[in-house]
Protein backbone atom coordinates (compact mmCIF):
# COMPACT_ATOMS: atom_id res chain seq x y z
CA UNK A 1 0.00 0.00 0.00
CA UNK A 2 1.30 3.79 -0.86
CA UNK A 3 1.33 5.85 2.13
CA UNK A 4 2.31 9.62 1.69
CA UNK A 5 5.07 10.96 3.19
CA UNK A 6 3.93 14.06 4.71
CA UNK A 7 1.77 16.59 2.75
CA UNK A 8 4.18 15.53 0.12
CA UNK A 9 6.49 17.48 -2.52
CA UNK A 10 5.27 20.69 -4.74
CA UNK A 11 5.82 22.51 -7.10
CA UNK A 12 8.02 20.20 -9.52
CA UNK A 13 9.11 16.67 -9.99
CA UNK A 14 11.37 14.05 -8.24
CA UNK A 15 14.24 12.99 -10.41
CA UNK A 16 16.37 10.72 -7.58
CA UNK A 17 16.63 9.17 -3.99
CA UNK A 18 19.14 8.04 -1.90
CA UNK A 19 18.76 6.85 1.37
CA UNK A 20 21.67 8.82 3.39
CA UNK A 21 22.90 8.74 7.46
CA UNK A 22 24.33 12.21 7.85
CA UNK A 23 25.25 10.90 11.53
CA UNK A 24 21.62 11.74 13.06
CA UNK A 25 20.70 8.04 11.57
CA UNK A 26 19.00 6.90 7.97
CA UNK A 27 17.38 9.23 6.24
CA UNK A 28 15.33 9.47 2.72
CA UNK A 29 16.76 12.14 0.72
CA UNK A 30 14.91 13.49 -2.84
CA UNK A 31 16.44 15.67 -5.22
CA UNK A 32 14.54 17.37 -8.30
CA UNK A 33 12.84 20.35 -9.36
CA UNK A 34 10.23 20.86 -6.68
CA UNK A 35 10.54 24.13 -4.79
CA UNK A 36 8.44 22.99 -1.53
CA UNK A 37 8.46 19.74 0.99
CA UNK A 38 4.97 18.89 3.38
CA UNK A 39 4.63 22.73 3.33
CA UNK A 40 7.95 24.34 3.89
CA UNK A 41 10.38 25.56 1.78
CA UNK A 42 12.95 23.00 0.34
CA UNK A 43 14.71 24.47 -2.75
CA UNK A 44 15.67 21.01 -4.94
CA UNK A 45 16.53 18.49 -2.10
CA UNK A 46 14.73 17.58 0.93
CA UNK A 47 14.87 14.98 3.76
CA UNK A 48 11.99 12.88 5.06
CA UNK A 49 13.50 11.62 8.87
CA UNK A 50 11.53 11.05 11.87
CA UNK A 51 7.94 11.61 10.19
CA UNK A 52 8.89 15.22 8.47
CA UNK A 53 10.89 17.14 5.79
CA UNK A 54 13.46 19.03 5.94
CA UNK A 55 15.20 21.46 3.50
CA UNK A 56 18.90 19.87 2.82
CA UNK A 57 21.48 22.88 3.37
CA UNK A 58 19.60 25.86 2.24
CA UNK A 59 18.94 23.72 -1.10
CA UNK A 60 20.29 24.42 -5.06
CA UNK A 61 19.54 26.87 -7.43
CA UNK A 62 18.70 24.75 -10.12
CA UNK A 63 17.28 20.85 -10.69
CA UNK A 64 18.78 17.99 -8.98
CA UNK A 65 19.16 14.73 -10.90
CA UNK A 66 21.06 12.62 -9.16
CA UNK A 67 22.11 11.34 -5.95
CA UNK A 68 24.78 8.62 -4.64
CA UNK A 69 26.10 8.01 -1.18
CA UNK A 70 30.12 7.91 -0.99
CA UNK A 71 31.39 5.72 1.53
CA UNK A 72 30.06 4.62 4.77
CA UNK A 73 30.18 5.54 8.24
CA UNK A 74 30.98 9.27 9.47
CA UNK A 75 33.38 9.78 6.53
CA UNK A 76 29.98 9.05 4.00
CA UNK A 77 29.05 12.00 1.86
CA UNK A 78 25.85 12.52 -0.25
CA UNK A 79 26.99 13.22 -4.14
CA UNK A 80 24.44 15.93 -6.02
CA UNK A 81 24.27 16.11 -9.27
CA UNK A 82 22.14 18.21 -11.29
CA UNK A 83 22.53 21.38 -13.38
CA UNK A 84 22.92 24.27 -10.55
CA UNK A 85 25.47 26.77 -9.87
CA UNK A 86 24.56 26.97 -6.01
CA UNK A 87 24.54 24.45 -3.04
CA UNK A 88 23.59 27.24 -0.22
CA UNK A 89 25.36 29.72 -1.12
CA UNK A 90 28.44 27.93 -2.22
CA UNK A 91 29.85 27.59 -6.04
CA UNK A 92 28.95 23.99 -6.96
CA UNK A 93 28.87 23.84 -10.46
CA UNK A 94 26.54 20.65 -11.49
CA UNK A 95 28.05 18.59 -8.87
CA UNK A 96 28.55 18.84 -4.89
CA UNK A 97 29.18 16.87 -2.00
CA UNK A 98 27.07 17.26 0.93
CA UNK A 99 28.82 15.75 4.63
CA UNK A 100 25.30 16.60 6.50
CA UNK A 101 26.45 19.98 7.11
CA UNK A 102 28.42 21.37 5.11
CA UNK A 103 28.43 21.74 0.94
CA UNK A 104 31.97 20.75 -0.69
CA UNK A 105 32.39 21.35 -4.19
CA UNK A 106 34.30 19.23 -6.75
CA UNK A 107 37.19 20.79 -8.24
CA UNK A 108 35.89 23.35 -10.50
CA UNK A 109 32.55 21.08 -10.83
CA UNK A 110 31.25 20.22 -14.23
CA UNK A 111 29.29 23.19 -16.23
CA UNK A 112 26.95 21.39 -18.27
CA UNK A 113 24.27 19.05 -16.94
CA UNK A 114 25.33 16.10 -14.23
CA UNK A 115 22.41 13.24 -14.83
CA UNK A 116 24.26 10.34 -13.18
CA UNK A 117 26.92 9.84 -10.45
CA UNK A 118 28.69 6.47 -9.06
CA UNK A 119 31.83 6.44 -7.10
CA UNK A 120 33.84 4.05 -4.56
CA UNK A 121 36.28 4.57 -1.67
CA UNK A 122 39.48 2.62 -1.03
CA UNK A 123 42.46 3.25 -1.86
CA UNK A 124 42.36 6.06 -3.45
CA UNK A 125 38.67 7.93 -4.05
CA UNK A 126 37.02 7.71 -7.47
CA UNK A 127 33.75 9.53 -8.85
CA UNK A 128 32.20 9.37 -12.14
CA UNK A 129 29.80 11.81 -13.23
CA UNK A 130 27.94 11.32 -16.74
CA UNK A 131 25.55 14.16 -18.29
CA UNK A 132 25.41 16.56 -20.92
CA UNK A 133 28.24 18.51 -20.80
CA UNK A 134 32.17 19.17 -22.48
CA UNK A 135 34.22 20.01 -19.79
CA UNK A 136 34.84 19.01 -15.87
CA UNK A 137 36.82 21.07 -13.86
CA UNK A 138 37.87 23.33 -16.60
CA UNK A 139 39.29 19.53 -18.36
CA UNK A 140 37.74 18.53 -21.83
CA UNK A 141 35.69 15.63 -21.13
CA UNK A 142 32.75 14.66 -23.19
CA UNK A 143 29.43 13.56 -21.14
CA UNK A 144 31.92 11.34 -19.09
CA UNK A 145 34.20 12.18 -16.36
CA UNK A 146 36.10 11.16 -13.88
CA UNK A 147 37.26 12.70 -10.37
CA UNK A 148 40.78 11.47 -8.62
CA UNK A 149 40.29 13.12 -5.67
CA UNK A 150 42.22 15.83 -6.81
CA UNK A 151 40.99 16.45 -10.06
CA UNK A 152 38.22 15.68 -13.12
CA UNK A 153 39.43 14.13 -15.92
CA UNK A 154 38.41 12.57 -19.39
CA UNK A 155 38.29 8.58 -19.24
CA UNK A 156 39.46 8.88 -23.21
CA UNK A 157 39.77 11.77 -25.91
CA UNK A 158 36.61 10.68 -27.21
CA UNK A 159 34.33 11.02 -24.85
CA UNK A 160 31.09 9.99 -25.25
CA UNK A 161 28.87 10.96 -27.99
CA UNK A 162 25.43 11.59 -26.32
CA UNK A 163 23.87 12.04 -22.96
CA UNK A 164 24.91 9.68 -20.28
CA UNK A 165 21.71 8.88 -18.10
CA UNK A 166 23.09 6.34 -16.04
CA UNK A 167 25.92 4.77 -13.77
CA UNK A 168 26.23 1.91 -12.06
CA UNK A 169 30.15 0.71 -10.39
CA UNK A 170 30.84 -2.35 -9.45
CA UNK A 171 33.69 -4.71 -8.92
CA UNK A 172 35.09 -7.55 -10.76
CA UNK A 173 33.75 -10.01 -9.17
Amino acid sequence: QWTLLGSGLEMGEVEALAVYDDGTGPALYVGGSFMRAGGAPARRLAKWCGGQWTEVGAGLDGPVFALHVLGSGISSSLLVGGRFNLAGNQPANGIVRWNGSTWRPLGGGIPGTVRAVVGTVGTTEEIFAGGTFLSAGGAPASNLARWDGLAWNSLDAAGMNDTVNALIFFDDL
